[in-house]
């Protein structure tokens, strides 16, 4: 009877034990799982105030991540895009993209032009990197999205202002010429090549004074531009004055000169 009792004794110790091991293994487990769920949170709250687009993709071109950059960047909602395929995102799917999913064809490094279709409005100019990756077992590809739209359009309104200044200079029935601040020559009419002679692709970028300032001149034309560069005031600005300048092959040009300033806007 005695050795029954210590059996069984023995045998509820040895059930405490593994009761006490299993409490413990689940609350390890516990502990880990919310320590995954918080670095879990961190990651995606990360990856949602960058402001580059983060778009992943599984082996078929299904969206299986996005962040909160290109649901904005596209006009989805949050989640939208999930389960979608990848060609809703894109005017023509990019051929790098193409060869990864029907080929597993490992992309440059390269940044590749894309045309981005939006849920509504304008197609987007976008830049994308490729990164392939393996997690789980499974092949994923993972797609930087950056967009150069606005980019785009103020270099597009700057060639413009170029071109309608470039028509307005030719159209000058004076000779136009423009320096920066350091005697450049930055600007140069149609009308200056003909008195002058020297060609815009002659003068453009080089000192103004090499070509249009007589030599004896020179010199107090330097201490003018510095002068100009230092206190944005010059004498002659705005000047009416009567000149004999140098023209190419020895010639020299009579004429009035009229002296102004601008400012370029950066």
């Amino acid at each position: 009877m005695a050795t029954t009792a210590h059996a069984f004794n023995l045998m509820i110790d040895q059930l405490g034990q593994e009761q006490q091991r299993l409490a413990d293994s689940h609350r390890s487990l516990v502990a880990l799982h919310e320590r995954s769920d918080s670095q879990t949170r961190y990651l995606s709250t990360v990856m949602d105030t960058m402001a580059d687009g983060i778009l992943t993709l599984d082996g078929h071109g299904r969206i299986v991540h996005v962040n909160a950059a290109v649901e904005e960047l596209f006009g989805y909602r949050q989640g939208e895009l999930l389960g979608c395929d990848v060609g809703r995102c894109f005017h023509t799917l990019p051929a790098p993209v193409a060869e990864w999913m029907e080929h597993d064809r490992v992309p440059s490094r390269e940044p590749v032009e894309a045309v981005g279709r939006p849920q509504e409005g304008t197609p987007l100019s976008l830049k994308l990197s490729l990164t392939p990756i393996t997690f789980d077992g499974e092949r994923k590809l993972v797609i930087l999205v950056r967009d150069y739209s606005e980019r785009e359009r103020l270099e597009a309104q700057v060639r413009h202002s170029l071109e309608i200044r470039a028509m307005v200079t030719d159209a000058s029935l004076d000779a136009l010429v423009i320096i920066d601040s350091q005697g450049r020559v930055v600007g140069y009419s149609a009308k200056a090549e003909e008195i002058f002679g020297w060609t815009s692709a002659e003068v453009m970028g080089q000192p103004m004074e090499n070509f249009i300032v007589p030599p004896e001149m020179r010199e107090a034309h330097r201490r003018g531009m510095a002068h100009f560069a230092a206190t944005g005031e010059g004498p002659l600005i705005g000047q009416r004055i009567e000149v004999e300048a140098p023209a190419k092959g020895g010639r020299e040009v009579s004429g009035r000169a009229v002296t102004g300033q601008g400012r370029n806007e950066r």
